[in-house]
């Protein structure tokens, strides 16, 4: 995704990089910021596979670590 200004806004707060790996999948996010353009990379990477419900609890926790990463904001400034 990219997001290109006019030289009016620049970035106040901007999230971390973000990677996980599991036995589950990989996902990773990263904010690139050149000139006045924002760029946004996300990829996620489901594994197949059978897992025994003992490790139900992980692929939550795997599930709600992508979803508070994908909530990330950041907060543009206008500049004067």
């Amino acid at each position: 995704m990219y997001f290109t200004g006019n030289g009016a806004v620049a970035p106040e707060v901007r999230p971390e990089n973000t990677v996980l790996k599991s036995q589950f999948g990989e996902y990773e996010n990263s904010l690139e910021i050149k000139e006045e353009q924002l760029i946004y990379y996300r990829s996620y990477k489901q594994y197949d596979g059978e897992y025994p419900a003992t490790t139900y609890k992980d692929l939550t926790a795997f599930y709600d670590a992508i979803h508070s990463a994908d909530r990330k904001q950041v907060v543009l400034l206008k500049k004067e």
